[in-house]
């Protein structure tokens, strides 16, 4: 079970104005802006807005976007760091992102690939999907945008 979502929600007033990741610092940063009109003139309403930002680890935005073990995900931060982009494009587009991170297992794979008409894993990788193997976690993880 995924634990409290906080990079999928947006607080009540805010809209995200960019997610960013850093590869060096595998840091993910979200900028939250509220517009808060409050009165600064006597005549009218000036709108003004407030910033927040948040800042996330690569390990702790994997495990609230992905349904990966812990082994996966810490396989991904030691060797694959540069998939926090692709995380960073699932948190600024939420619900609309087409990106995916799945454990599997061969079969799984498998039927994975035959949905997708791939008729091997080199074919899968051409077309843009990381499908990564290791011992560290059990199985195969896939990243794609399909």
């Amino acid at each position: 079970m995924r634990p409290y979502n906080a990079l999928i929600s947006t607080p009540a007033g805010a809209r995200v104005a960019s997610v960013t990741y850093d590869d060096a610092a595998m840091i993910i940063t979200r900028t939250l802006e509220y517009e808060d009109h409050t009165s600064t003139s006597i005549y009218d309403d000036v709108p003004s807005t407030r910033v927040e930002v948040e800042r996330y680890t690569l390990e702790s935005a994997l495990e609230m976007l992905t349904d990966l073990d812990a082994g996966a995900r810490r396989f991904i931060c030691d060797w694959y760091p540069e998939l926090g982009y692709m995380v960073a494009q699932i948190a600024l587009y939420r619900s609309y992102s087409y990106i995916t991170f799945m454990q599997v297992n061969n079969e799984d794979l498998r039927a994975w690939m035959e949905w997708h008409d791939f008729t091997s894993i080199e074919a899968a990788e051409s077309a843009g999907a990381w499908i990564i193997q290791d011992a560290a976690f059990t199985g195969y993880i896939v990243v794609s945008e399909v």
